[in-house]
């Protein structure tokens, strides 16, 4: 049986420095293992957590400035807006809002884009269950996709089938 932590759940940042509190259960939470969570924490893994609109507000403490993820809002100026990406954030008694504006010119613009195609080509992949919509998710990804048309094929029958458990809309 699960519990529920009694509310309003209260933490802080890792220097003190800020304190904010969660007055409702979280909409979601997850653990990052990428190499790039675990450079950031110094841990195996990184946690985040998504609170329900107008649950989360800081409680003490001065503005400081984070890295933090936030759906792009124009801090990206040339991304659609709704991504998640990592930028400087202020935090301060307002909430949590992105810091700075930047133009993501040449290639790694382009890199940017295709990454925002392939998440989402896997999100409507999962939401439908659509075992074709997962392999041109693979193709459109920039590392994945370089590899020959069968190698990608294989990859993600196996993908599907290690993860049957979790996600049972693809069975079959």
């Amino acid at each position: 049986m699960e519990t529920q932590p009694e509310m309003p759940l209260r933490g802080g940042c890792g220097c003190g420095a800020v304190r904010f509190e969660v007055t409702a259960p979280l909409e979601s939470s997850k653990y990052c293992h990428c190499t790039r969570c675990q450079r950031r924490t110094g841990t195996a893994a990184s946690v985040s957590a998504r609170p329900q609109p107008g649950s989360f507000r800081i409680v003490s403490g001065e503005e400081r400035h984070f890295p933090v993820n936030l759906p792009n809002t124009g801090q990206v100026a040339n991304l659609e807006h709704g991504p998640v990406v990592e930028c400087m954030g202020v935090v301060n008694a307002a909430g949590i809002a992105p810091r700075d504006r930047v133009e993501v010119t040449s290639i790694l613009g382009e890199c940017l884009r295709r990454t925002v195609y392939s998440q989402e080509l896997t999100v409507e992949a999962a939401l439908r269950g659509d075992r074709t919509l997962v392999l041109e998710a693979m193709l459109s990804d920039q590392m994945a996709g370089r590899l020959p048309y069968d190698a990608i094929v294989a990859i993600t029958d196996e993908l599907l089938e290690a993860t049957a458990p979790w996600l049972p809309q693809f069975a079959g």
